[in-house]
């Protein structure tokens, strides 16, 4: 179901591209979008790990909760300090003309040169897939960076933040499988069709 769930989020990629000018060609855009699936399911592995490490460091709050506020938590703070953090390497990649480190150019240093006269269907020729892989690990790092710091923040005040989360699921207080529908389904797709159209 989690699958399923990612990638009829992820569907929302294709909807965003519909609306694209200039229109990436196929593989450039399946090479963008899949540093950001495979950066979602590293966050997912790390939010239920982190909802399971709050639940037992804090004695109120069950998984649920836990996941609910590592989610929210991660798609508020979260995904505006990867932006953050993206734009300063985006900076100093253009800056200093570090191609490598050009989100989405996935050229070779000697191709660099002619980066701008490449239409997007002559670019799919000179892909250089090493520097596709360093940028998918730049932006794994800068999403565990993000993930580490909202971690801190949140066990830092977990018994508020706990109270937060506790009060806005007491709608379903009584009926576990709705609130696991919401926690896991609808709030999931929700925001992550909004974060990956950002």
């Amino acid at each position: 179901m989690q699958i399923g769930l990612g990638l009829f989020s992820f569907s929302m990629l294709f909807a965003k591209r519909a609306f694209e000018y200039p229109k990436r060609s196929y593989r450039i855009f399946l090479l963008d979008i899949s540093k950001q699936a495979l950066s979602a399911l590293w966050s997912h592995a790390l939010n239920l790990y982190l909802a399971v490490f709050l639940q037992n460091q804090v004695s109120r709050g069950n998984g649920c909760d836990w996941y609910f506020i590592n989610f929210i938590m991660e798609i508020c703070f979260g995904v505006l300090m990867c932006y953050l953090i993206h734009s300063c390497i985006l900076y100093f990649a253009n800056k200093y003309d570090i191609l490598i480190l050009q989100s989405g150019v996935y050229l070779s240093i000697h191709d660099a040169q002619y980066v701008y006269r490449y239409s997007w269907a002559e670019l799919d020729k000179h892909i250089n897939y090493r520097v596709w892989m360093i940028q998918l690990i730049v932006w794994l790092m800068i999403a565990t960076i993000a993930k580490i710091v909202v971690f801190f923040f949140e066990f830092k005040y977990a018994e508020d933040i706990v109270d937060v989360g506790i009060g806005l699921l007491s709608p379903f207080k009584g009926h576990p499988n709705l609130e696991l529908v919401w926690v896991m389904v609808i709030v999931p797709f929700t925001l992550n069709s909004l974060q990956y159209w950002i």
